[in-house]
């Protein structure tokens, strides 16, 4: 609902604080595919700006992981690769986000073509990679696609299934983690 309703000065300022309070990976990245669905993509930007012009490497860590969970574009591809190589908690946020953003990538190569396979094997081995790698951002480019081939309606279920189990597994993985490291302790979370 907060990602939904319409821009105005305080309820942005809600939005960014809830970039900010986010305590884990996972919690950003729901916070970003909020923002994605809602179609709020200028805010995201708008924070992504702000926080990178910022002296402390924590929120410059932070606007990489956003990078990291936005769909692919030209410029997301170019913010990332100026913090390829950096060191320390930069660093580290960019191998983390860069992980996940060619993750999609990669998850958006493989699903046309399991939807345009035309026999059981191919669609069974695009499946397969695909579900190594897909993410929650499945929803925000899973509709561009036709799902034409017979494999894909005859086995619909058993691909939903994996999809689902794919994502989960994401879930639980970035549930223990900030930045791509493991969580801090409580104390260095502000209220």
């Amino acid at each position: 609902m907060l990602w939904r309703s319409a821009r105005n000065t305080e309820l942005d300022r809600i939005r960014f604080a809830d970039l900010n309070r986010a305590r884990s990976d996972h919690d950003l990245a729901m916070s970003i595919l909020a923002a994605h669905l809602a179609d709020q993509l200028p805010l995201l930007e708008e924070y992504i700006a702000k926080m990178l012009s910022s002296k402390f490497p924590s929120e410059i860590a932070r606007a990489i992981m956003v990078i990291g969970f936005l769909d692919k574009s030209p410029k997301n591809d170019d913010r990332l690769a100026k913090f390829q190589g950096k060191k320390g908690l930069i660093g580290k946020a960019f191998c983390a986000s860069n992980y996940a953003y060619e993750r999609n990538t990669w998850a958006r190569h493989w699903y046309p073509l399991a939807c345009q396979s035309e026999c059981n094997e191919d669609f069974w081995c695009n499946t397969v990679l695909l579900s190594k790698v897909v993410d929650g951002r499945f929803e925000l480019w899973s509709g561009q696609h036709s799902e034409i081939s017979s494999p894909i309606n005859q086995f619909r279920s058993s691909f939903e299934n994996q999809i689902k189990s794919r994502i989960k597994k994401w879930e639980f993985k970035r549930k223990s983690k900030l930045f791509g490291q493991d969580l801090p302790d409580e104390i260095f979370f502000p209220e």
